[in-house]
């Protein structure tokens, strides 16, 4: 089996074939977690009936993931969106935050 050059900051090092074969499993079994993950997301974030703990770790979640609860979760306060935005100063998520139907006042931003 043909092994797969570094590039070239790493001059001499390879690895072989079955290591990225089993970092491309690795990484197309986060990419369909993160998906189910985006698609619970989509499902609850209109629900009022929501489990609130979900939705607030979902609004933590990846970009992907947080951006539909940031949106439309009427579940979320204005306290835990601003905690969001400045734990994780993800522009995404900001401009989730500001696509609201109703976004906090400033006053809540202080």
């Amino acid at each position: 089996m043909a092994e797969t050059r570094l590039p070239a900051s790493s001059p001499g090092l390879t690895l072989p074939p079955e290591y990225l074969t089993r970092v491309q499993a690795a990484h197309s079994v986060e990419q369909r977690v993160i998906r189910a993950r985006q698609a619970l997301a989509e499902t609850l974030a209109e629900n009022p009936a929501a489990p609130r703990d979900v939705i607030l770790a979902l609004a933590k979640d990846a970009d992907l993931v947080a951006a539909p609860i940031l949106t439309l979760s009427d579940i979320l306060t204005a306290e835990e969106m601003i905690a969001i935005i400045y734990d994780q100063a993800s522009l995404v998520k900001m401009a989730a935050i500001a696509d609201r139907r109703r976004v906090p006042p400033m006053s809540a931003w202080r």
